[in-house]
């Protein structure tokens, strides 16, 4: 299938913007698992061929649905290929269901501007777009799980159309130090049940008439780290997150998406799992 770009100005746009280097071998490590070619990362012959292969075929519509049914190595690997990604964070956008599709992914989330919230961002990754009903943080957690805004309480299994619980940590604030001990151990004990791909989220906050008064945030676990069956250490610092958030880090703007612990979980996570993954 032809694709109507602009070639030479694609190739000046990645020679002047350094991090785009890596996103390149990455991609094409990709698309090379996918085809079951050796795992390089090189435009060799080969894999040279078979994208050209590729391209001469129709590509499906994207129907809004998990019309791909990603395995785990997919989704990861697209988190991954994402962090080299310029990408601005802003509350509400993206997760269209009309973005231009690329031919091995249904659609990357963010919107022409390269704009994107948390969970816009995770719906892309799992390859629904968030606008598709809705998908902010709260109805990932009410899809999963039937949730007390106000307690904080699970109080059973929700709809479960898209997602089902793996593990809920709740760890109060102001703990004695012995309390927050046991309270991280039982934690990570939940961590047994992780895998990744699996969407870590917390619900915003609600006053008494619903009102949201803080939005929550959400992201991909992509790694449980070895040793993580100890409690040595908090239990959001042996998980690995990609999510997309505000940047806090020396990197400058357009740096939204990235590689980081679980610590914006630290008091509250809803760990839940795309269904066709389970």
């Amino acid at each position: 299938m032809p694709i109507d770009f602009d070639l030479a100005d694609a190739i000046s746009y990645n020679e002047r913007h350094p991090h785009s280097s890596s996103a390149v071998p990455q991609l094409v490590a990709f698309f090379q698992s996918q085809q079951g070619l050796n795992t390089d990362g090189k435009l060799g012959p080969d894999t040279l061929a078979a994208l050209q292969e590729l391209f001469r075929q129709p590509v499906a519509p994207f129907t809004g649905e998990n019309s791909l049914s990603p395995d785990r190595a997919t989704v990861c690997a697209r988190c991954h290929a994402a962090t080299a990604e310029t990408v601005y964070y802003a509350l509400g956008a993206g997760g269209s269901a009309n973005l231009k599709n690329c031919p091995w992914w249904p659609t990357w989330p963010w919107n022409a501007k390269r704009q994107c919230d948390c969970s816009a961002f995770v719906c892309g990754m799992l390859e629904f777009p968030r606008g598709d009903g809705d998908w902010g943080t709260t109805k990932l957690v009410t899809d999963a799980v039937r949730f007390d805004k106000h307690s904080r309480k699970i109080l059973g299994p929700g709809p479960e159309t898209r997602f089902k619980l793996v593990a809920y940590i709740q760890i109060p604030r102001g703990l004695t130090p012995a309390a927050l001990a046991s309270a991280n151990a039982a934690a990570i004990v939940q961590l047994a049940n992780v895998r990744p791909s699996d969407v870590i989220v917390r619900m915003g906050t609600f006053d008494k008439n619903g009102k949201r008064l803080k939005p929550g945030h959400t992201g991909i676990v992509v790694e449980i780290k070895a040793g993580a069956g100890t409690a040595s250490a908090p239990w959001y610092e042996n998980v690995s997150v990609v999510d997309c958030r505000p940047s806090s880090s020396g990197d400058g703007p357009g740096h939204a998406v990235a590689l980081r612990d679980a610590s914006a979980w630290h008091y509250e996570a809803v760990i839940i799992r795309l269904k066709t993954l389970v």
